[in-house]
C-alpha cells in the first residue's frame, strides 16, 4: 500500500471510486448525482490545478494499481481547510482511511492550515464515527437540507485543531 499526491493518471480510477461510493452512501458527497464523465473529468482538473498552486493537499491510496481512498483538503483562507474523503467500500475499518487522513493533516500542517473542517450529513454514521476516531469535533449544525424523498437531512460540521 503506498500513499502519494493524486496525479493525472488516476483519473478513470478515481472516477471509479467515487462512483462506488456514491451508489453506497450519496449523502457523503456535494453532488445529487454522479457527475458525467465529462463533468468529472473537469473536476479532477480542478483538483490538479489546485494541488499544484498549493490551495490544496490531495493525496490517494493505492495497492497493486487500484486506487483504495482518496482524501483533499482544500484551503478556504489563510488557516482553514475542508476535508473531503472517500474510502472503498471493501477497504474501510482497515485503517486504510485513517492513515491516509494522518499524512494528509501533516501536509496540510506544513502548509500553514490549522483548522480543518469536515462537513457530514446526520444519516452517515461511518462518516460521523471516523471523524470523532481521528480526532474531530462537533462545532455546530448547519442548515437542515431534504433529499429526494422529503426527508430532512441535518448537516453536522466537525473540527480538528491541528
Amino acid at each position: 500500500m503506498r500513499i502519494r499526491n493524486i496525479e493525472r493518471k488516476d483519473f478513470e480510477n478515481v472516477f471509479k471510486l467515487v462512483t462506488e461510493v456514491f451508489e453506497d452512501t450519496p449523502t457523503a458527497f456535494n453532488f445529487n448525482e454522479i457527475p458525467e464523465i465529462e463533468t468529472f473529468h473537469i473536476l479532477f482538473e480542478n483538483k490538479l490545478m489546485m494541488l499544484s498552486d498549493g490551495s490544496s493537499v490531495d493525496l490517494i491510496t493505492e495497492e497493486d494499481g487500484r486506487i483504495l481512498a482518496n482524501c483533499e483538503i482544500v484551503r478556504v483562507d489563510k488557516n482553514t481547510g475542508i476535508l473531503g474523503i472517500v474510502v472503498s467500500l471493501d477497504s474501510r475499518r482497515d485503517g486504510i482511511g485513517s492513515a491516509l487522513l494522518k499524512k494528509a493533516l501533516l501536509a496540510a500542517g506544513k502548509s500553514g492550515m490549522t483548522r480543518i473542517l469536515a462537513e457530514v450529513s446526520s444519516s452517515n454514521r461511518i462518516g460521523i464515527c471516523f471523524l470523532e476516531k481521528n480526532g474531530f469535533q462537533e462545532e455546530k449544525s448547519a442548515q437542515t437540507e431534504h433529499d429526494d424523498s422529503d426527508f430532512p437531512l441535518k448537516k453536522l460540521t466537525f473540527i480538528k485543531i491541528i
